[in-house]
């Protein structure tokens, strides 16, 4: 597990992975849990983030909001090229592509 691991959500089983820049979570990337929950400081060393991972059910989406995006828009095109990053046009898309209450999310970035 690596907390900026990233995987094609349509072949999971792919052999190629994606190794994600750090800076992800440096510029204020959330990390969820299949419920929509936050359940660690994204912040903290990786081995610290990772083992949190552990605990929490999967899939996991590391979220960014547009300023954090428009901060490293290198690294976005990059993985939304890829395919192992999508954009949402709004949280409520999210939310819904995520199977849980807008109100979840909005909730944790309290």
């Amino acid at each position: 597990f690596h907390p900026t691991g990233l995987v094609k959500q349509d072949d999971e089983a792919a052999r190629v992975k994606f190794l994600a820049a750090e800076a992800l979570r440096g510029v204020g990337g959330l990390i969820f849990n299949r419920d929509g929950e936050r359940f660690c400081n994204e912040l903290g060393r990786r081995d610290y983030v990772t083992g949190e991972m552990w605990k929490n059910k999967a899939p996991f989406r590391l979220c960014l909001n547009k300023a954090a995006s428009d901060e490293i828009i290198w690294h976005c095109k990059h993985y939304t090229g890829r395919g192992v990053m999508k954009y949402y046009e709004s949280g409520e898309a999210l939310a819904k592509d995520m199977g849980v209450p807008v109100e979840k999310l909005a909730a944790a970035h309290q």
